[in-house]
């Protein structure tokens, strides 16, 4: 039955692109995830542009593959694909394995900022390990509920747009940086990724990738980093409230503590600074 439908489906798929994608996700098991058919549209919309057949051929695979048939999710991912294939278009120049590994990342980042904002609701009993945390990585007082709820907002922000950012490989990247973005504050949110990205833990990725995302909340800034270059991780960050809650590292090294409280940090690519607030 498998190698009837897979047959079936291949026979469907008249688009070379698409149809190498394909063959590449059912080589393993015979059978599509959903997983896979994402991978197929993204690495299909690794461009400027996706043609009317790309459209069909992928339609034709999220309407006809059995295996994904009984996925929730998959329906949604029909609807929203049908009515707007362009805003697929948002991993650039990544290698297949590549771009596995930074849909993954993307969603877990969701996660991960969720995860924060949960944490930092207020509660009448609240763990000492966080209220330890953001003095160490905000310089505040979990009781001071205004200053709370400026973090909370951007988790939350960071947690609802990206996955409407865009990412794309930099060969031109200097060595020791690990993403980065234009800072600019425009409305399409655009993430550059390193290549020694990929060499990194998983957690700091996911963190990496919610700094990123602050830096595009706070807009244009002369001071990208106000209060210092933090990439060591080392508590306390030492960095005054009014500047940390602009810091994208505050909240980076916030979420992978929250989450792994030994985590040991073996990654530099910046140069630790500090900057003194005047």
């Amino acid at each position: 039955m498998a190698a009837t439908t897979n047959y079936k489906l291949q026979t469907l798929v008249k688009d070379a692109s698409v149809g190498a994608a394909l063959r590449k996700a059912l080589a393993d098991d015979g059978k599509l995830s959903y997983d896979e058919v994402l991978a197929i549209i993204y690495s299909t919309c690794d461009g400027n542009k996706i043609t009317a057949a790309e459209v069909r051929d992928i339609l034709a695979i999220l309407e006809n593959a059995k295996s994904i048939r009984n996925d929730p999710k998959i329906n949604d991912l029909k609807e929203r694909f049908r009515a707007n294939p362009q805003s697929f278009l948002k991993y650039r120049d990544f290698t297949p394995q590549q771009l596995l590994r930074i849909i993954a990342d993307v969603q877990e980042a969701a996660r991960l900022s969720q995860k924060c904002m949960n944490a930092l609701a207020a509660t009448p009993s609240p763990k000492s390990e966080l209220v330890s945390l953001l003095r160490r990585t905000f310089d505040v007082s979990l009781d001071d509920r205004n200053a709370i709820h400026s973090i909370q907002e951007r988790f939350t922000r960071c947690w609802r747009a990206i996955d409407g950012a865009d990412f794309q490989v930099s060969a031109q990247m200097d060595p020791h940086h690990f993403a980065e973005t234009s800072h600019d504050g425009g409305a399409k949110k655009l993430v550059y990724i390193s290549r020694q990205y990929f060499n990194a833990p998983p957690l700091f990725c996911h963190a990496a990738l919610i700094h990123e995302m602050i830096h595009h909340f706070n807009g244009r800034r002369s001071d990208a980093h106000p209060g210092g270059i933090k990439p060591s991780g080392k508590l306390p960050l030492g960095i005054p409230f009014q500047q940390a809650v602009l810091n994208p590292y505050c909240y980076q090294w916030f979420a992978i503590y929250l989450v792994q409280p030994n985590f040991v940090n073996t990654i530099t690519f910046e140069t630790e600074t500090v900057i003194r607030a005047k």
